[in-house]
């Protein structure tokens, strides 16, 4: 499996290149005007203020490196900052072959839900589940360390690129746990040819899995000793970039005490409002969504991803998680020198939930939607009645953030969790744009409610509704959305310019 990585070098001391990995190609001149696409490029040769203009939309955001004699000498200003650049102490071949398992091209992670996990015969406990959070044992392990659960399914890996681990869990206090981990070597069916065990105190951070001799697949196993409560959630499988980001380069995680983890890209863009913060649409697959809308805008943006349950969590959790949010959006509000008014939240569908959320703490310019989904305990009751196991993740939302429980008073208290919150926050000369399906049946009320909650408030809310139910129309629904969102970036911001 090869992931070709294109470098560019700009500078007068080219290497050999006669080691280099096969699976990179680099690039060597002083010319500037022999750019392509690349994701990597270093810059070893002072630059004039027009070549550093004429190279800036070719450059990748985190993948440019500066020699160190190069950026001692020549601070480039907002450059370094708008590319998250990096100083490289020197330009040599040791660091070419540490770009492959760095900057491969696309996002590559899964998740492997409960439903794949297999529990020993010798466990004598009892077993149960919480929807597709948990899967629960409960019972005495043993004093010693014993195999009592596994994944099904193997992981393939390459030798070349490492991957990450991380188990979502919770458990008692007298209950001890370790992750154990082998490889099978490819074209065999049991020549085990790697195997470590990693105990609960380096579960803090994701495992990395670095160390496999040959290409093959990974068996994953917990060993449990003690007695009590062992709450097991999904595990995620992630291809890790090292210290270079999470999914992208750049890309950054964050988990609180429960395990719950929430994903965050930032670009920095042209550094002139809006900061763009989108928050991505449930998805099963791994991802920062809507990445290239986001770039086409040209100003600064943060996505947001929520990987927790089958696709989604609709960004609610602990204090600690919700507060780690708003932080990060504060923090790049003050390293851009921005207000609130420089601020533009947006989302579909679970992503509604989040802008609209959040935006009830920062007041932005404006917050653009589409598909929203506002009552999430509505939503999880409507499953049993309008649309029967079509989004059973909704059932999932209720228990994890409401009482624990599955009735009307659970409904209202997580509906109440975003009306409460919306009902005191203070607005100033905010937009709401809304695209929302007349005939939804996740959340029908969702539009008419927050025009009724936003009444005596100094918000103008303007929406258009599509025939349909939920998922009926969402390209409509999208082309409405992108339009508002163009429009308020014209009117507002001058399209950034």
């Amino acid at each position: 499996m090869h992931q070709n990585i294109n470098v560019l070098y700009i500078g007068f001391r080219p290497i050999s290149l006669k080691d280099c990995p096969e699976e990179i190609h680099v690039t060597q001149t002083s010319h500037i005007d022999q750019l392509g696409n690349y994701q990597v490029v270093i810059i070893d040769m002072i630059l004039s203020p027009y070549e550093i203009e004429e190279i800036t939309d070719a450059i990748p955001v985190y993948g440019c490196y500066i020699t160190k004699e190069v950026y001692d000498y020549y601070q480039m200003g907002s450059f370094i900052y708008k590319k998250q650049a990096k100083m490289l102490v020197k330009y040599e071949m040791s660091f070419i072959k540490l770009l492959a398992s760095r900057y491969f091209v696309e996002q590559k992670a899964k998740k492997i839900s409960i439903r794949q996990i297999g529990v020993n015969r010798s466990f004598r406990g009892t077993i149960s589940y919480e929807g597709r959070q948990y899967m629960t044992l409960q019972g005495d392990y043993d004093t010693e360390w014993t195999q009592t659960c596994y994944w099904k399914k193997g992981v393939k890996i390459n030798r070349k690129y490492p991957v990450s681990l991380w188990l979502e869990y919770q458990k008692d206090e007298n209950v001890h746990l370790q992750i154990f981990v082998e490889e099978i070597k490819q074209n065999t069916m049991d020549h085990i040819c790697f195997e470590k065990q990693y105990n609960e105190s380096m579960l803090d951070k994701p495992l990395l899995i670095d160390e496999v001799p040959y290409d093959g697949t990974l068996h994953i196993s917990l060993y449990v000793k003690g007695t009590g409560k062992l709450k097991i959630g999904p595990l995620h499988v992630r291809q890790s970039r090292y210290e270079e980001g999470e999914l992208l380069p750049g890309g950054e995680r964050y988990n609180d005490d429960l395990r719950q983890e929430c994903l965050f890209y930032y670009e920095p863009g042209n550094m002139k409002p809006p900061l763009q913060i989108h928050f991505s649409d449930y998805h099963q697959d791994e991802s920062f969504e809507d990445i290239e809308m986001m770039r086409n805008m040209k100003t600064p943006f943060i996505i947001i991803s929520d990987p927790r349950l089958d696709g989604g969590s609709f960004y609610i959790g602990s204090s600690q998680y919700e507060k780690r949010i708003k932080m990060y959006i504060q923090e790049k509000m003050e390293e851009l020198h921005f207000t609130n008014k420089d601020l533009l939240f947006s989302g579909i569908s679970m992503g509604s939930y989040g802008a609209l959320y959040y935006g009830c703490d920062f007041s932005p310019n404006a917050i653009v939607v589409g598909q929203p989904l506002i009552n999430l305990g509505t939503l999880a009751s409507n499953e049993t009645i309008f649309r029967p196991e079509v989004f059973p993740t909704s059932l999932d939302v209720l228990k994890q953030n409401g009482d624990g429980q599955l009735d009307k008073t659970s409904v209202k208290l997580l509906d109440d969790r975003f009306w409460n919150k919306f009902d005191k926050a203070t607005f100033s000369n905010m937009k709401i744009a809304v695209a929302y399906m007349k005939d939804d049946d996740y959340d029908k009320d969702a539009f008419s409610s927050l025009t009724t909650h936003a009444i005596g408030k100094d918000i103008m809310i303007y929406g258009k509704g599509v025939e349909g139910r939920h998922n009926d129309d969402r390209k409509t629904i999208f082309n409405w959305f992108l339009m508002q969102y163009k429009r308020i970036m014209e009117e507002d911001f001058k399209n950034g310019k």
